[in-house]
């Protein structure tokens, strides 16, 4: 299946390469930092959590996987936002810290039944007390940070369309194993969903390019890098015009 998809989509492949290349330079910038809180370290880390999403997609779109690669492309913009707010001060490291407590808290609250019955009491007290510690913390949804980072058009576009159409169990997430035939039957066939490479592609090159631009736009990069990106940009429009993703 990788040798028909690179084989059929020659010109996309190469392209995720390129931005794969660009993006691994990109996450070899030094983002250490003595103290972990530090806003260039959350840089880093939210930045190579975008790489492994971009490169997680593109492997399941060699394998034919294409709603499952945009899935993953969905999760990859869910971290770009985080990477938008925090480069650009949008949001601090206590409130990604409250938000990470606050979705613990979230889980906590539901399993604390399970907990009463089955754990032991000095179990139980951990437990509870975590729960009473954080039941102030302050949650963020995530059109909330993709607006702090001024990304609300990506959150309204590309963000919605791939919830619906890949994420969310919906007719259109699941609609294309499902093949006419003719004389009006149908037959619902599990196979490689190699039309939607296209897509899968645009969804996860446009993701890492991106987190790409965020970096270089807070000048944490370097001229090699910023012409590499510049090049992949432009390739991406003219892909656009050939393939056509999203419809005319």
């Amino acid at each position: 299946m990788v040798d028909e998809q690179q084989k059929n989509y020659p010109d996309l492949f190469e392209f995720t390469y390129g931005c794969s290349e660009t993006a691994m330079k990109v996450a070899s910038l030094p983002f250490s930092s003595e103290s972990p809180e530090n806003v260039r370290a959350l840089v880093g880390v939210m930045f190579s959590r975008c790489v492994a999403q971009f490169q997680g997609a593109v492997i399941l779109t060699e394998r034919g996987l294409t709603i499952e690669a945009m899935l993953l492309a969905r999760a990859l913009y869910e971290t770009v936002f985080v990477l938008g707010a925090i480069a650009t001060n949008k949001v601090t490291p206590e409130e990604l810290r409250d938000n990470d407590l606050s979705q613990r808290k979230t889980i906590g609250n539901a399993l604390l039944p399970i907990a009463k019955k089955e754990c032991p009491p000095e179990v139980l007290a951990k437990f509870e007390s975590f729960i009473l510690e954080n039941a102030e913390v302050k949650k963020i949804n995530t059109e909330d940070i993709a607006k702090r980072a001024g990304m609300g058009m990506v959150y309204d576009g590309i963000y919605r369309h791939l919830s619906h159409s890949s994420a969310h169990p919906s007719v259109t997430a699941a609609g294309e194993y499902y093949a006419d035939q003719s004389g009006g039957k149908g037959e619902v066939t599990f196979r490689p969903l190699t039309d939607e490479t296209p897509k899968a592609i645009a969804s996860a090159c446009s993701g890492i390019l991106l987190a790409c631009s965020v970096i270089e736009r807070i000048e944490k990069t370097n001229s090699e890098i910023n012409t590499a990106i510049a090049a992949l940009l432009s390739r991406e429009e003219e892909l656009h015009e050939k393939y056509r993703p999203w419809g005319a």
